[in-house]
């Protein structure tokens, strides 16, 4: 088993400790096909295609301009420049929100570390500053950051809406490999800046459709819930349940989530050391 890639962004979904389980779900000889990837977010899935360099092209896309503009420029920003910031450098959350921190990818990371679920509008707490802004988290970039940078010339970063990618320069077919991780259907409390109407996720469906139709290879992970497995009825679909890593524990035990993934293609040899029911 393969040491995991973590992102230096906090994101719910739990999609980082779950990468060994996510990867068994991907086709089989990969190497010759091109990885796309709709909604990026946190990148916990596609870093660690890349860092294993299971394709030779990565689309990796998201609505959120910021969030693509970080991605962009976390490869550029030259981060021992900015280790001064970091916990037990400094000891105060005070001290470190006085701080006149121009740079907008610095700062976009500072302000989703330091709240709680990465939410851009939290509150900065000394308890952030200490477990998720150390030198762990500044190794955890430097890693991020070498990565990008030594791939760069087999990344292209894309800020789309999910339902402009049939418009794109180059063809889909059955060399392409497709992650979609879209908002969760029931998403009542969910942190996620973007979501869905029901309208929406049938407009979703509809891509999905028609990019199985062109032979594309599609992975969707969605929360169990019977809007979605009537959605996706046609395809294979695979329970899964594992542990939120954004549950505030103090006050609530860790939700065990129940997740299903979608797929166009039967899978075989799923991780073993995972609890999955195929329906």
């Amino acid at each position: 088993m393969s040491n995991k890639f973590i992102s230096p962004l906090t994101w719910p979904g739990g999609k980082a400790k779950k990468w060994n389980l996510i990867k068994s779900y991907f086709p089989k000889d990969t190497k010759d096909m091109t990885y796309f990837e709709a909604f990026f977010g946190g990148g916990s899935v596609g870093l660690n295609a890349l860092k294993e360099k299971l394709f030779k092209e990565y689309y990796f896309n998201d609505i959120d301009f910021k969030l693509i503009m970080f991605w962009v420029g976390i490869s550029e920003t030259n981060w021992l420049q900015w280790k001064h910031l970091f916990y037990p450098n400094v000891k105060d959350i005070n001290i470190l929100k006085d701080q006149k921190v121009q740079d907008k990818t610095v700062y976009y990371l500072m302000k989703n570390n330091l709240t709680f679920n990465g939410q851009q509008w939290g509150t900065w707490t000394q308890k952030r500053l200490e477990q998720n802004w150390n030198l762990n988290k500044f190794d955890r970039i430097i890693n991020c950051s070498n990565l990008l940078a030594y791939n760069r010339n087999k990344i292209n970063w894309k800020c789309d809406n999910f339902l402009d990618i049939l418009d794109y320069e180059w063809k889909f077919d059955s060399n392409t490999f497709m992650y979609l991780d879209p908002p969760y259907y029931l998403n009542k409390g969910k942190p996620y800046r973007y979501k869905f109407t029901v309208e929406q996720f049938n407009l979703f469906k509809d891509v999905v459709d028609k990019h199985s139709k062109m032979g594309v290879k599609i992975l969707i992970s969605l929360d169990d819930c019977f809007e979605v497995r009537e959605l996706f009825k046609d395809y294979y679909i695979y329970e899964a349940e594992w542990k939120y890593t954004s549950t505030n524990t103090k006050y609530h035990k860790v939700k065990l989530g129940k997740e299903l993934f979608i797929t166009n293609y039967e899978v075989k040899n799923i991780n073993e050391n995972e609890d999955i029911t195929k329906i």
